[in-house]
């Protein structure tokens, strides 16, 4: 898992993804890696909101 989030956080430095300004200001204050693992963790904790918020009587429905 962490290495599929560090991957997404090296595309969110391209110029066309929406976190590419977040991505820009964490690499102006560090460098390139740390910036990469800050934008990982930002994925994990928006990930970890959506998946909380789903309901789990759909998610385990058993279809008839």
């Amino acid at each position: 898992m962490r290495w599929a989030l560090f991957e997404a956080a090296h595309n969110a430095s391209r110029c066309g993804s929406p976190d590419h300004a977040y991505c820009t200001a964490v690499k102006d204050r560090h460098d390139g890696k740390p910036a990469a693992i800050s934008v990982a963790r930002k994925f994990a904790r928006r990930c970890y909101h959506l998946l909380r918020n789903i309901d789990p009587d759909v998610v385990y429905a058993i279809p008839a």
